[in-house]
């Protein structure tokens, strides 16, 4: 039997850096490529050749779009109700421009990344006969939390961003359930966004998101000074700024007030972007903000913990399956662990209320130990559910390649 012809559609670049939501998208199309030939079709408006020696694409090609006006980009938010309003801007034309790219590379199948192209996505299955799926990293609609918070003026932030975003949310997500309605294969990385589209009648299947096998981190053992922990986000995003603020103002008062070892507790922030909410501690002995990092592995080295103290409940945590990947014990945020099942509740320090941090980091501190099992039982999650060999089997059944030969 021949092998399957799979066009990649995906309107996230895929460079300059791999991380975050590009590492999903490529390592899935890793797995893809055990079993045919995947070719990239990028919706975006810079061109970011990825192709490689590791590139797992057979060849890139790309829509170009052009993101509107400020004003254009703001009306078509509201009157089109989703995000990116550009992309639906010209949805006809990219619809048009898929089919005739699939029909010239003789795909068998068309593959689409991300929510924001399920309309797209329905209605190239409504006009053409190609085996079409779709995999969400989250329900779009579900926030508005993807608009950086600094595209957006302060007054707007305050005053109508607020008072615009249940109205849009609410229509973009009728929008985009009835677009889902219209795929033949749904698939979702997140626990609780599967949930919430089967108790809205969309058919999906979960899939924990395939990403790679990271070298294991070792976890110092000098606890004995003070617990090191280590947050790594874009932090203009309301959701990672927010829940950054509060664990600051929380905990940080009350180790400056402690005689206890957790006076030497430290906190290094790692992120691309300035939250002016989080200035205050710019020059708090116990902060370091190391700006925008390519790699990780040099702040994770030194840490005892990885923070995760996001307050929105969307997705899936990247960050949290890359330390899952590392052995690296991670503390978060209930909302964090929104995508995962239950279980991770037993290979992670979790809080639900800020308060119970005090207790979790008495805890490390008293007895250490704690951070080398749970760094153990945390890798062995990861391999349970996130190992690219082991989604290979659940992907093939997604996309109906279990007829085909099952690589080795």
């Amino acid at each position: 039997m021949a092998k399957p012809v799979i066009l990649f559609v995906s309107p996230i670049r895929l460079r300059p850096t791999l991380q975050g939501d590009r590492i999903c998208l490529v390592e899935y199309a890793r797995v893809l490529a055990c079993f045919g030939s995947v070719h990239l079709l990028s919706i975006c408006a810079d061109d970011c050749p990825l192709l490689d020696c590791s590139s797992p694409f057979a060849s890139e090609s790309r829509i170009p779009v052009e993101q509107p006006s400020s004003l254009m980009f703001w009306a078509l938010m509201v009157a089109q109700r989703r995000q990116p309003a550009f992309i639906r801007y010209r949805q006809k034309l990219i619809v048009e421009q898929i089919i005739e790219h699939a029909q010239t590379i003789g795909a068998s199948h068309i593959h689409f990344e991300i929510s924001t192209l399920a309309e797209i996505a329905a209605a190239v299955h409504d006009r053409a006969r190609f085996e079409t799926s779709i995999r969400l990293l989250n329900i779009e609609s579900v926030s508005l939390g993807r608009i950086d918070r600094r595209a957006a003026t302060s007054a707007l932030r305050k005053g109508l961003f607020p008072l615009l975003a249940p109205i849009v949310n609410s229509a973009s997500f009728r929008a985009e359930i009835a677009a889902l309605k219209r795929l033949p294969r749904v698939q979702v990385i997140s626990e609780g966004d599967c949930n919430i589209l089967k108790a809205n009648g969309v058919e999906t299947v979960r899939i924990g998101p395939p990403f790679p096998d990271l070298p294991r981190q070792p976890i110092p053992d000098d606890t004995a000074h003070g617990v090191r922990l280590v947050f790594i986000g874009g932090l203009s995003h309301s959701s990672t700024g927010g829940g950054l603020k509060e664990f600051l103002e929380y905990f940080f008062p009350l180790v400056q007030k402690t005689e206890d070892k957790r006076t030497g507790m430290t906190l290094t922030i790692a992120g691309p972007d300035d939250d002016p909410d989080l200035s205050p501690w710019a020059t708090n002995r116990f902060v370091t903000f190391a700006g925008f990092v390519s790699d990780a592995s040099a702040l994770l080295s030194k840490a005892h913990l990885m923070l995760a103290c996001l307050r929105e409940a969307r997705g899936i945590r990247v960050k949290i399956i890359d330390a899952l990947s590392r052995g690296m014990p991670v503390l978060a945020a209930e909302e964090a662990l929104y995508g995962f099942d239950q279980d991770v509740r037993k290979v992670v320090f979790w809080y639900r209320d800020i308060m119970e941090v005090d207790g979790i980091l008495r805890l490390v501190n008293d007895r250490p130990a704690a951070l080398n099992e749970m760094g153990k039982a945390g890798r062995s999650y990861y391999e349970e559910h996130f190992l690219p060999s082991n989604c290979r089997a659940a992907v093939a059944a997604f996309h109906r390649f279990e007829k085909q030969e099952q690589p080795s």
